[in-house]
């Protein structure tokens, strides 16, 4: 099937994703979903929590990166430093917490992000390395030339 594109690509540049600055970055939550890590992952076939993280503010306001949290019990440690970003200690700490993906999607946090080399391809890509509560009144966004602070 054949897709009519109006004025072709004459005067439209080409555009790709460069990694983003390591730095801190005001997110929002856009989605998450359960995923089931591949057979060379140290737990193959483990359930895992994939995230979407929008930036919500600066030059980079719009862009994604991505936080895995695994579901194994090793790694419960990380997914609930995750999820005190969104829930109060009380929450998450009663026997019978139950995680609705829902609840945190829409809700704000700070991505500190990290550049790294995808091994695949060889070219830089983004890691997130952790999330921290998002407070607007001690958030500071960096200039724009600025490499933000980790």
């Amino acid at each position: 099937m054949a897709i009519p594109i109006q004025g072709g690509f004459a005067d439209v540049e080409a555009a790709s994703f460069e990694a983003l600055p390591r730095g801190r970055y005001h997110v929002t939550v856009f989605e998450g979903e359960v995923k089931q890590s591949g057979p060379n992952a140290k737990h193959p076939g483990a359930d895992y929590l994939a995230w979407t993280l929008k930036v919500q503010e600066g030059k980079y306001s719009n862009r994604n990166v991505w936080y895995n949290t695994s579901l194994t019990e090793e790694a419960r440690g990380l997914l609930k430093a995750f999820l005190q970003c969104f829930y109060e200690e009380d929450e998450l700490n009663n026997p019978d917490f139950e995680l609705d993906i829902n609840d945190v999607v829409g809700r704000e946090c700070i991505a500190v992000v990290r550049v790294g080399t995808n091994p695949n391809t060889g070219e830089a890509n983004n890691n997130v390395s952790r999330c921290e509560a998002y407070d607007p009144e001690a958030f500071e966004l960096a200039e724009d030339d600025e490499e933000l602070p980790v």
